[in-house]
């Protein structure tokens, strides 16, 4: 089987390549992983310097449909609905997008206005082909398309278009808290969605729109480093750190290693 992994963002290296998640997959079939242009913001990461097992391509990032991919989620997003969660959902975005852009896309997202407003975006999706994209697909004639991804980002949205115009199966993979009720920024949804867990596989359904049959409980990726074998054990650590080893240890784990 020819299978494309997209991958757009350094947590996705460190959480899916460095631990080794694809491993089996790239032993069984023939993988080929898709990383965005060299200088692009989200991957920091030497590329070349990754030891992959399978061969890499460069894909650049379309710009101008990922503006109209993110304003037509932003305004979907605004849109009125009764349910709770969705409604602390709005107000959590309007103060993360400021009073402005709220203001407009409120109204964007209005009965009728949201409507000519989706189909214009559409439109302009349809005569803005994101050609790049469709020649690497019809270049390497994939069987399956993988995306581990936060939910949102450079290429989601696209690959669930093209691949489903062109009737090849998608997979995304959620990763860490980037999950399907506050984190995710899909217009569409991926043939199949695998997810942590039960809590998540009912946000898939709930906020996604997302068959059940469609969602899998596939657990944390990037926790399957922690089965290895330690490289050492307390006491080697509190010697390494010049720690007393009766003194009880906190490990703080921050959202980010930058924090």
């Amino acid at each position: 089987m020819k299978i494309l992994i997209f991958i757009e963002h350094d947590v996705i290296i460190r959480h899916f390549i460095h631990s080794n998640v694809f491993s089996d997959i790239s032993k069984k079939h023939e993988v080929t992983y898709i990383f965005p242009e060299p200088g692009y913001k989200r991957v920091t990461i030497d590329v070349s310097k990754l030891n992959l097992s399978c061969p890499y391509k460069h894909l650049e990032v379309h710009q101008r449909r990922l503006s109209i991919w993110k304003r037509l989620f932003q305004v979907d997003l605004l849109r009125p609905r009764r349910d709770k969660l969705f409604k602390s959902l709005r107000k959590l975005h309007k103060e993360m997008i400021g009073p402005k852009a709220a203001i407009f896309y409120s109204i964007l997202s209005l009965p009728l206005i949201y409507e000519i407003f989706r189909s214009y975006s559409f439109l302009k999706i349809k005569f803005l082909p994101n050609l790049k994209f469709n020649n690497l697909i019809e270049q390497e004639k994939p069987d399956l398309v993988i995306h581990p991804s936060v939910l949102e980002g450079a290429y989601i949205n696209d690959l669930i278009s093209i691949t489903k115009e062109m009737n090849i199966p998608s997979m995304v993979i959620m990763n860490s808290w980037d999950n399907p009720c506050t984190k995710r920024s899909m217009v569409g949804t991926p043939d199949w969605l695998l997810v942590w867990g039960q809590q998540t596989w009912q946000h898939a359904v709930d906020y996604v729109g997302m068959k059940p049959r469609n969602i899998i409980k596939f657990g944390a990726a990037q926790f399957d480093v922690y089965r290895g074998k330690p490289r050492f054990d307390r006491r080697k650590f509190c010697e390494v750190h010049d720690i007393d080893q009766e003194s009880k240890i906190i490990l703080y784990a921050g959202s980010s290693k930058e924090t």
